[in-house]
């Protein structure tokens, strides 16, 4: 039995609040048309935000210009070099380590951050403070979103 898609998204008729219209289509990219323009007027808005924020980062000449939370995966790499190379931002780069960091990835977290010219932190804490940091992640439902939370329970 093959499950049905929105022929636009290819969301699946399981995925939380989806409806699915007799085109194919479904209420999100139905949503989404309605406000195009409104999303396309947000983005400049953020875009623009975004940059005052740089700019007043580099107003700050001694020090580093901001710190990043780099896991070493594609999209923190692609921020780190947009940071580093595209607005030219003094970034301290930091990884905590998990446990779960392979020993490909810690070398190419280093050739990273030493191809873009970047400080490095490498956090690793004692293992009775990651098992609390798991076991709270896990247990506070207060954590998360509330908006968050039916998709999060379509993964259990």
């Amino acid at each position: 039995m093959s499950t049905k898609r929105c022929l636009r998204c290819a969301l699946p008729e399981a995925f939380p609040g989806i409806v699915l219209e007799a085109d194919g289509s479904c209420n999100y990219c139905i949503y989404y048309d309605l406000f195009e323009g409104r999303l396309r007027v947000f983005k400049e808005q953020l875009r623009v935000q975004f940059e005052n924020v740089i700019a007043e980062a580099k107003r700050n000449t001694d020090g580093y210009h901001c710190v990043l939370c780099y896991s070493g995966g594609k999209d923190s790499t692609f921020l780190l070099h947009l940071l580093t190379q595209e607005y030219k931002l003094n970034t301290l780069a930091y990884t905590l380590d998990n446990g779960f960091i392979s020993p490909q990835a810690l070398r190419n977290i280093g050739k990273v951050v030493d191809l873009l010219g970047a400080d490095h932190i490498f956090f690793r804490p004692r293992a009775s403070m990651l098992k609390t940091m798991f076991r709270e992640a896990l247990l506070n439902k207060e954590l998360f979103s509330k908006t968050l939370l039916p998709y999060a329970n379509q993964c259990f």
